[in-house]
C-alpha cells in the first residue's frame, strides 16, 4: 500500500495472512469478561474465506478454525478488510462500516480494536 502495489489477493497467501492475524485476538480479549464457554464466531468472506471461533474457556479466550453455530455473537467482514483491520492498514471509521456484528455488541467492539503484528 505504501508504494501503491495492488492488495494482496492470491487466496492461498491472503488466508495465510489472515488466520496469523486473528492469533491476536486471545490476547486482544484477555480483559473482557466472559462465561466459561462464551464464542465469538468470525466469518471471513471472499477468495481467502474462513471462520474461525474465540472461545472463553474459563481463564482465558482460545482462537480455533472452523465456527460455533450457537455462538454469543458474530462478526462478518470479507478478506480485503480483515487483514487491513488485523495489519492496521484501515481507518477505524472504514472497519465500523465494513464489519457486521450479531449479537454481543460489545464482542464486535473489541474485534475492531484487534492488531497484529509479525516480527
Amino acid at each position: 500500500m505504501a508504494i501503491g502495489a495492488e492488495d494482496l489477493d492470491d487466496p492461498r497467501y491472503l488466508h495465510a495472512v489472515i488466520d496469523i492475524g486473528l492469533r491476536a485476538l486471545p490476547h486482544v480479549f484477555r480483559n473482557v469478561p466472559a462465561e466459561h464457554g462464551n464464542t465469538l464466531a468470525i466469518e471471513i468472506s471472499g477468495a481467502a474465506a474462513g471462520r474461525w471461533t474465540l472461545i472463553y474457556e474459563g481463564s482465558r479466550w482460545t482462537l480455533w478454525s472452523g465456527d460455533e453455530a450457537s455462538s454469543m455473537a458474530r462478526v462478518r467482514l470479507d478478506d480485503q478488510t480483515a487483514w487491513k483491520l488485523l495489519f492496521n492498514a484501515l481507518p477505524e471509521n472504514e472497519a465500523v462500516r465494513a464489519i457486521r456484528v450479531e449479537g454481543r455488541r460489545e464482542f464486535g467492539d473489541v474485534f475492531l480494536r484487534a492488531r497484529s503484528v509479525i516480527v
